[in-house]
């Protein structure tokens, strides 16, 4: 559980300049656990970027996909999307986060819970 909380932690703080200014940040909520894409760059930055969660039977068996395209400006945070899975505390869930920034590599981050 440890981890889950350290992840989450590292992603809130990473802060303008990193090299990927669109991320997942996690947070636990009651039962269950919201997702948040946040975009955040020190220069100017467009890209799409494609949000797939799903879960197991235990945690309500659900699967969803979201994409969207941001146009993210120097200094100013942007919050993307949230998503908050209702009863993620009885099962296992996975998100995953792929970010295709023009002119730059694309890279994915991958969140699941809870921890073992």
């Amino acid at each position: 559980m440890l981890s889950f909380f350290s992840a989450a932690l590292a992603l809130m703080t990473a802060g303008p300049g990193t090299s990927q200014p669109i991320q997942l940040v996690v947070e636990p909520r009651g039962d269950g656990v919201q997702l948040r894409v946040v975009g955040d760059s020190d220069h100017a930055v467009e890209a799409t970027y494609t949000l797939e969660v799903a879960s197991d039977a235990a945690a309500g068996g659900n699967r969803t996909t979201q994409r969207g395209r941001a146009n993210l400006q120097p200094g100013t945070p942007a919050a993307l999307m949230t998503l908050t899975l209702g009863n993620a505390a009885r099962g296992r869930w996975t998100a995953r986060l792929r970010v295709e920034p023009v002119g730059a590599a694309a890279y994915e981050e991958v969140r699941s819970g809870p921890d073992e």
